[in-house]
């Protein structure tokens, strides 16, 4: 019993190392819901994306990647911290929404932690994994699904989450936020002045501009 006590506490040292070492890495964030309560993290490379999951609940987290926005036909991951030891699992659903464990686990668990209000998930995979059941994560815009649930994935699956869900319009790999402008570009700014910003999710403001004239074919490049 020492033995194994000790062995216990020199995983939960290496796994904080792993932490530290990861979040360094993520670079870009989004909050997936009004309220704050999910908030998603994301680094990659040319190869493999690494995600972050910080949601308020002490159960199960999901992370999908979909079509349009619907759980149908979506690539799915769930997991969370269960009396202290984190999991995870790659899922899809078909379409007619019903979810299926993936015969092929391509996310890879990196940490898991919680307190007594979050849970904190690291995990990564490669951004084509040649799986019929995974989503390609390209430089286009990605529909992403969340859900959280109170309770943790048990013996008989995972609980249906009711209204602890929603979706957002993601660019992993491209989320513009590279300052590089090519010497010699015209810069033309288009603002909204005093336009009030209501407090919901999302809102489509629309205003004419006129463009400056121009003499010769240009193109917008941002």
């Amino acid at each position: 019993m020492r033995a194994r006590g000790l062995w216990g506490a020199v995983v939960v040292v290496l796994a904080a190392v792993r932490v530290e070492v990861r979040a360094r890495g993520l670079e870009h964030s989004a909050a997936l819901d009004a309220g704050g309560r999910y908030v998603l993290k994301w680094g990659f490379n040319g190869t493999s994306i690494t995600f972050e999951i910080e949601a308020e609940t002490r159960g199960y987290v999901g992370f999908g990647l979909s079509p349009n926005g619907a759980m149908a036909s979506a690539d799915l991951v769930i997991g969370g911290v269960a009396d202290g030891v984190p999991y995870l699992q790659d899922y899809f659903a078909d379409s007619n929404r019903a979810v299926h464990k993936d015969p092929v686990q391509n996310y890879r668990l990196l940490y898991g932690r919680e307190n007594h209000t979050h849970t904190v998930l690291g995990f990564s995979r490669d951004l084509e994994t040649c799986d019929p059941n995974d989503r390609a994560i390209t430089g286009s815009t990605m529909r992403v699904i969340w859900a959280l649930h109170r309770e943790d994935v048990g013996p008989s699956g995972t609980q249906y989450h009711g209204a602890n869900r929603g979706r957002k319009s993601l660019r992993f790999l491209n989320p513009g936020t590279s300052t590089n402008i090519p010497p010699g570009t015209s810069i033309y700014d288009m603002r909204n002045v005093n336009v009030p910003v209501p407090d919901k999710d999302t809102t489509y403001w629309c205003q004419m501009f006129k463009m400056p004239e121009v003499q010769k074919k240009h193109h917008i490049i941002r």
